[in-house]
């Protein structure tokens, strides 16, 4: 799990560390709605939704095919500010590689954001990069250093 994952579509970032926090660019916000947790005149089509926490594996539940195991995100700062909530990502084996699914409602329905795991030249994210940056993500180049991020005019 430990390492860097991205999502093909819109480039969205999910990075796990070693010590058992991660952080993201863009969380799904269909897993908040219920929460009234997001920001103040959230646009789902038009803001990214950075957050960061604790990260945990669990057995999944469910039909033998199915996940092998589950990543419990413990979500303690979403879009800047102090959360508290918990969404699972599902991990299942694609074609012979590892990938990171959120399902968006029914998981029959099929619609899912899959997040792949990145191998080189991967961008990375900090929790103090999000915040710093008020939503626009976090996101910078591996090996640059987080100090070079500035404010948030940096996307």
């Amino acid at each position: 799990m430990v390492g860097v994952w991205q999502n093909d579509k819109d480039g969205s970032v999910l990075q796990f560390d070693e010590n058992g926090s991660f952080a993201a660019t863009n969380l799904p916000y269909q897993k908040f709605i219920e929460f009234g947790v997001l920001p103040d005149g959230f646009d789902g089509k038009r803001d990214k939704l950075p957050g960061s926490g604790r990260w945990s594996t669990d057995t999944a539940l469910g039909y033998p095919e199915g996940p092998q195991s589950v990543v419990n995100l413990r979500v303690r700062v979403l879009a800047g500010r102090s959360t508290a909530g918990s969404i699972p990502v599902e991990a299942e084996g694609r074609d012979g590689e590892t990938v990171l699914v959120f399902y968006v409602g029914d998981p029959d329905l099929n619609n899912r954001i899959l997040y792949r795991r990145c191998l080189q030249g991967c961008p990375t994210v900090t929790p103090k990069s999000q915040e710093a940056s008020s939503g626009i993500g976090g996101l910078r180049p591996a090996g640059l250093p987080a100090e070079s991020l500035g404010t948030a005019d940096t996307d």
